[in-house]
């Protein structure tokens, strides 16, 4: 089973060009074989998680939007709800000071405007709770999309660097004597006896030549690709753990869960930022896992 295969496998000490033997064609073929499967299980990670990892890039573009939406919407209830109780405590006022001289009309005035007054601050305090409560719930969001993010990018980021090792593995062999032993089919026989591996001993080499060749040409053109696919992946690992931090810094306190007065825009603007940087992070290791799988 391939994943089976992942979970124990890794890179043993690779000999110098200059000590190997008549076994250097075999010992290519077994590198190679490791190299094609990780790009499988690559592949394999990629395709599973691609959907979950751009729904979580959706997500936070929503959550920045919400907070902008938000921010707006709750300015204007305050603004209302102050201009509300405004107007009541005039007509409060006014009704009190004509008392004496309206024999008690005026106090209907005086009880409307106290009900203009409490309608006016209910206003207020509403947007005020309201905007508590969507600051908990975007920083819970937030916090689980960059928990679960990372843990599904530090799988690939492991699965990335193992195939970059092994391209460098493959950079290491004379490359041209490789490719022209695979083109006359020169190759050894290639037998149980050259694994090494302790957990797939006693198991065949199943590589052809032709796919020999391939290894070949992807050792001498994807070297820098997979480095790049390494510094993507990782990257993405930093900016959100970035992200992470920076939340300390808008909201009141190390544990609150409530923005600083004003924050809300500029909170919303850094996600925005993360999210654009994790999409353009995607769309290139997407095309670096095509590149790899046509190489």
């Amino acid at each position: 089973d391939l994943m089976e295969w992942w979970e124990t496998v890794e890179w043993k000490d690779m000999p110098q060009h200059e000590d190997m033997t008549e076994k250097e064609e075999a010992t290519f073929a077994l590198t190679a074989e490791k190299v094609q499967k990780g790009l499988r299980v690559f592949n394999k990670l990629f395709t599973e998680r691609a959907e979950s990892l751009w729904q979580h890039v959706i997500d936070l573009n929503r959550i920045a939007d919400g907070l902008d939406k938000f921010n707006k919407n709750t300015k204007i209830a305050q603004i209302t709800g102050g201009s509300t109780s405004a107007i009541g405590g005039i007509a409060t006022v006014a009704g009190l000071a004509l008392a004496p001289f309206t024999m008690g009309t005026s106090l209907i005035v005086t009880a409307v405007g106290l009900g203009i007054a409490t309608a006016g601050g209910l206003t207020s305090a509403g947007a005020g709770i309201s905007n508590q409560v969507n600051n908990t719930m975007d920083r819970k969001k937030v916090e689980k999309i960059v928990q679960d993010y990372q843990e599904k990018m530090e799988d690939l980021n492991k699965c990335l660097t193992f195939i970059k090792q092994g391209i460098e593995n493959l950079r290491r062999f004379d490359l041209i004597k490789i490719k022209n032993s695979a083109y006359n089919q020169d190759f050894p026989a290639l037998t149980s006896r050259f694994y090494e591996d302790g957990a797939m001993a006693g198991k065949a080499i199943l590589i052809n030549a032709n796919e020999i060749m391939r290894f070949v040409q992807i050792a001498n053109v994807a070297g820098t690709t997979a480095a790049r696919a390494v510094q993507i992946a990782s990257m993405a690992t930093g900016v959100l753990t970035g992200l992470f931090v920076v939340m300390d810094i808008y909201f009141v306190s190390e544990d609150s869960k409530e923005l600083k007065k004003g924050a809300k825009s500029e909170f919303a603007a850094k996600i925005r930022e993360v999210a654009q940087q994790l999409h353009d992070g995607l769309v290139e290791l997407n095309s670096i896992r095509q590149e790899l799988q046509f190489t």
